[in-house]
């Protein structure tokens, strides 16, 4: 109950920047969806082609169409992603220097008895570190979860429209997507949260050392001081190093099953194609859409990653 209590409160910090700039979230998303239903039709046009080639009905003008069209989605799709970048990633770079200077006339107003309480590299850490964490999760965290979940809801239903039993066999592998992130979130957040501690430990050390430099250098301490900075660094890259490889777990694990997914669409949709249940152009189709699922199971872990 207490974390949960914790997620809403974290959650409605996030809803009041996202409110602010609610219209330009609001173009970036709409770009990003346009962007995401045309990703199924390079995967059909190629179809289509295999399609006329194998049925000995191709011509040189259908090809020339059908090029023509792949080009001109590829074009608006370059031209949308452009767009969500500018209206998504740059309005989360405005919120971040909102917080800063909230932040900063935050700590103005502050009593000097605040500051006797708490260190000022762990200050540091919060205007820094902790900030632009956040302004991932307003920018390429929600870019990432809205590109993911539109992506699955455009190709998946296509994917099924073309063959619903390749589709459910090859989709079976993605069922462990889900189990298997939510084992990994506990050990990320765990790591994550290790990180930004040790991270505070280590600016409180290099601000307390500079601080107090004519003191140590009076007082012939600089090698405890290196050895105390340097325990400290350590700490740190053996932090980050836990984290990292947990992160690594999670992206290898989500291209594992995507690959389980291709085996499972060579092993039976290579059969039903020698008994002409489906054609040459399907199952290309579906190879191409079965490797494009790898980006949607990519950004949901780094969705949590970004939010944790």
């Amino acid at each position: 109950m207490q974390n949960q209590k914790l997620i809403r409160e974290e959650l409605r910090a996030f809803y009041r920047y996202i409110h602010k700039y609610r219209s330009l979230y609001a173009v970036g998303i709409a770009a990003l969806i346009v962007v995401d239903v045309l990703e199924v039709f390079p995967a059909l046009i190629l179809k289509r082609g295999v399609d006329s080639l194998e049925a000995g009905s191709a011509t040189a003008t259908t090809l020339l169409q059908l090029a023509a069209v792949y080009v001109g989605v590829a074009l608006v799709q370059a031209f949308m992603r452009y767009l969500w970048r500018m209206f998504i990633v740059r309005t989360s770079m405005r919120a971040g220097d909102d917080m800063r200077r909230e932040f900063f006339a935050h700590l103005s107003a502050l009593s000097p008895a605040f500051f006797k309480r708490r260190r000022v590299g762990e200050l540091v850490s919060l205007q820094s570190n902790d900030i632009q964490n956040v302004r991932f999760v307003l920018g390429p965290m929600i870019l990432v979860f809205c590109d993911a979940i539109f992506y699955l809801m455009s190709i998946v239903p296509v994917m099924i429209w073309l063959s619903p039993k390749l589709a459910m066999l090859s989709l079976i592998p993605l069922i462990f997507v889900t189990p298997f992130v939510l084992y990994l979130e506990r050990k990320i957040q765990t790591h994550f949260t290790t990180v930004q501690e040790r991270f505070s430990d280590l600016a409180s050390e290099s601000q307390e050392s500079l601080g107090g430099v004519r003191v140590i250098k009076g007082a012939g301490l600089e090698r405890l001081k290196e050895e105390s900075f340097e325990r400290l660094g350590i700490a740190y890259k053996d932090a980050n190093v836990r984290s990292a490889l947990s992160q690594t777990v999670l992206n290898v694990g989500l291209n594992f099953f995507v690959s389980a997914a291709i085996t499972l669409l060579f092993v039976v949709g290579g059969s039903l194609v020698i008994g002409e249940s489906v054609s040459i152009g399907t199952f290309v189709a579906f190879h191409l859409y079965i490797q494009k699922m790898t980006w949607p199971m990519e950004a949901l872990g780094q969705t949590m990653i970004y939010f944790q």
